[in-house]
């Protein structure tokens, strides 16, 4: 079975995607769009918010409250994300190759 672009681009990286295959897994995210959706409107509203502007000055508390309500602390404090360069070559560049040139053609 062929990889779409970003399966490739994963593979090369030696990196692997973990699957939401779970209703609890895809629970969580759909949980916090549903707030960010309804709450975070809600809240714009009730400060009286109506322009980017006031959103950008409003984001940042916000983010705080809900963080100070929601945020868990994880059971591996060390981080899990890769360095930002690719075993050398110039990160843009890399990327954009990985990107923008897929190894397999697409008919």
């Amino acid at each position: 079975m062929a990889l779409m672009q970003l399966g490739r681009v994963f593979e090369e990286l030696g990196m692997s995607h973990i699957h939401a295959r779970s209703p609890q897994a895809k629970g969580r995210i759909e949980r916090l769009w549903e707030t960010l959706q309804g709450r975070l409107r809600i809240e714009m509203s009730i400060e009286g918010i109506s322009s980017i502007e006031e959103a950008n000055e409003f984001l940042p508390g916000f983010i705080e409250k809900y963080n100070k309500q929601f945020a868990v602390e994880p059971a591996d404090p060390e981080s899990a994300f890769a360095e930002p360069m690719a075993k050398g070559r110039a990160h843009s560049h890399w990327l954009n190759h990985l990107l923008l040139w897929p190894k397999v053609p697409v008919s």
